[in-house]
């Protein structure tokens, strides 16, 4: 069973992988991001294809297949969250003319739920579905909050490992710091740490008992910041969203859609 287990999580990562690339990979580029041999990924991408979750292409490369597909019309069209959080991001739009984007923990890296980008002729443009780095820009930082103590620690202890860290320019002692931080203050700010010249602004959105469940934040470039403002009317979408979700009479509406 233990065996079984084990083959199944590593079934998920590669089509995490798949996702955070694009959906298209070559055999040794997976190999390489998966930590696997050769044989074990031959084995786990048989299982894969076997269920037409994906499909072999040209050159060596694999693709999502038509399972992948389907599953992610129905995710599209009846996810809860995204339909909640939809007027809301909406509104936020509206009052900040920025990106707004919602984020969620897919471990160890943040995954862009649902975005409504900004109507200006600059703008930053995140793709739904796309994995970002917990440990660079406000809309990853922002989950780092749903860790507990030690996830952090060994979230932090991995990420020195994978090099996550380096890549992202930062160092152990300074993101413990920065996630202190955003749990006191309630916000993380981060300015040309994804992209030179882009400013983000996250918030937390909590559940009943005031647990981080999901990031919501504002990006856009760095001249057209106008933090007090962007700030207050994330903080204010936020809430309305927690309220959305987890209000008393409605229950737990995001774990119903999961």
């Amino acid at each position: 069973m233990r065996d079984e287990l084990q083959t199944l999580n590593k079934a998920l990562d590669a089509l995490l992988v798949l996702a955070q690339h694009g959906g298209e990979m070559k055999a040794s580029e997976m190999e390489a991001e998966l930590g696997i041999s050769r044989s074990s990924l031959y084995r786990i991408i048989g299982t894969l294809r076997n269920k037409n979750f994906v499909e072999a292409g040209p050159q060596g490369t694999y693709h999502f297949g038509l399972s992948m597909l389907s599953l992610g019309l129905v995710a599209g069209s009846s996810h809860v969250v995204d339909t909640l959080a939809k007027s809301i991001m909406e509104r936020v739009v509206r009052e900040t003319e920025e990106t707004v984007m919602l984020t969620g923990l897919v471990f160890p890296h943040a995954m862009c739920l649902a975005r409504i980008e900004s109507p200006l002729s600059i703008r930053l443009s995140f793709e739904v579905g796309k994995l970002m780095p917990l440990c660079a820009g406000a809309s990853g930082k922002i989950l780092l909050g749903t860790l507990s103590e030690a996830q952090l620690r060994h979230y932090i202890q991995m990420a020195e490992e994978r090099g996550f860290l380096r890549a992202c320019r930062v160092d152990a002692p300074k993101l413990l710091q920065q996630v202190e931080t955003l749990k006191r203050d309630g916000y993380v700010q981060s300015l040309n740490e994804v992209d030179d010249g882009a400013f983000g602004i996250a918030v937390p959105v909590l559940d009943r008992v005031g647990k981080y469940r999901y990031g919501l934040s504002l990006a856009g470039p760095a001249q057209r910041l106008r933090f007090e403002k962007f700030l207050h009317v994330l903080k204010q979408a936020a809430r309305d969203l927690s309220e959305a979700l987890y209000s008393s009479t409605g229950g737990d509406r995001s774990d119903a859609a999961n």
